[in-house]
């Protein structure tokens, strides 16, 4: 039954893959990426009943959700290597904790296997196949099999209330059933509007330049968009720029020199959220998670938010977790009280030395 769970599952992860709903990791099948989607899924959706086996297997703890962060934080993103391959077809037999851990990243609803539970062999009728069928009503009518294979459901049924109202003549014109008006209105142009009250009154078969029409009108206005898109980037782009200020951005134009400093394309969110925090012993508990840090040369450096950094823009800034509030938060804490402490204690020993020079005088 292990083998039906494993092909539901890679079915559902090739469909969600086509209609971009997995994380960048299993698209892009990054070692790095993928411990960043780790972190994402765990904050986002951790679910100790349904997940806390496959979390535990493969990362070593599952029944925290701190405690799972701090272990997708601190392994290897070789642990990782194994889905990579598994997915890229280097590998045919995984074990079953990569398998969980990718049912896991995409949110597989019949997660997690379970023993002698019975999963129906999957589906694996061609997607053009399914699509490909005829509605029932047309198996009684040979003479429309083949017109009907080109249009849905929905055009069927107008089809067929506008045939019940009109008929064509010898010519290949539609006229209205019991009137002497050769109206020319074929249907394809009222399946082209929608419903007959939309369609023109008059469209003559013998003018072929009205397709031609049609499709200049329909390039007309996307290329009119694009010309004006261009020439607002050209009048605007002086305005569009930001460079980063130590910790915060400023914005600047985009010729104006900056001596080596780097410009980026403006951005009026992370202008206006993005923000280094310059004093971390301030942070407490309750901002675990929700600010970020980055490791540069061995010290860090905290975030209002996520992203790469504003510099170096190849690393990335990771939630804060736990561990690294209790082993770096909290010693500075520590540091800064010490400190405060002994500025009070020298500021109350020069105003007692005061108080007796006063006195002696």
């Amino acid at each position: 039954m292990f083998a039906n769970y494993s092909k539901l599952l890679l079915q559902d992860f090739e469909r969600k893959r086509e209609s971009n709903q997995v994380p960048l990791g299993l698209v892009h099948l990054s070692l790095a990426q993928l411990r960043r989607d780790c972190l994402n899924v765990c904050s986002k959706r951790y679910e100790r009943k349904k997940d806390e086996a496959v979390l535990e297997s493969f990362f070593g703890v599952g029944y925290d959700k701190t405690a799972v962060l701090d272990a997708i934080d601190g392994c290897s993103i070789d642990k990782f290597r194994p889905l990579v391959y598994f997915l890229q077809g280097r590998t045919n037999n995984p074990s079953k904790n990569i398998i969980e851990l990718l049912a896991w990243l995409i949110d597989f609803e019949k997660r997690p296997f379970e023993l002698g539970k019975m999963y129906e062999e999957p589906d694996t009728t061609p997607h053009s196949e399914k699509n490909n069928t005829l509605p029932p009503e047309e198996f009684d009518d040979k003479n429309r099999v083949q017109e009907t294979k080109a249009i849905t459901s929905g055009e069927y049924e107008l089809r067929e209330r506008v045939k019940k109202e009109e008929e064509i003549d010898e010519y290949g014109r539609t006229v209205k059933v019991g009137s002497n008006e050769n109206q020319e209105t074929p249907v394809s142009a009222l399946l082209s509007f929608g419903t007959a009250k939309n369609a023109p009154a008059i469209i003559p078969t013998n003018q072929p330049n009205i397709k031609k029409q049609v499709h200049f009108k329909a390039l007309l206005w996307p290329s009119a968009l694009v010309v004006v898109l261009v020439i607002t980037f050209f009048l605007y782009r002086k305005d569009s720029c930001m460079y980063w200020a130590g910790d915060h951005f400023e914005r600047i134009s985009c010729d104006q020199p900056t001596n080596g400093v780097l410009i980026i394309p403006e951005n009026s969110e992370r202008i206006r959220n993005f923000k280094r925090i310059t004093k971390p012993d301030t942070l407490t508990k309750k901002d675990i998670n929700r600010v970020f840090y980055v490791k540069l040369d061995g010290e860090l450096e905290y975030f209002t938010e996520g992203g790469f950094h504003p510099v170096y823009l190849t690393r990335s800034l990771k939630p804060l977790s736990e561990y690294i509030y209790n082993t770096h938060i909290i010693p500075l804490k520590s540091r800064a009280a010490n400190i405060a402490g002994a500025y009070d204690s020298l500021s109350a020993s020069h105003k007692d030395t005061t108080k007796k020079t006063v006195l002696l005088q």
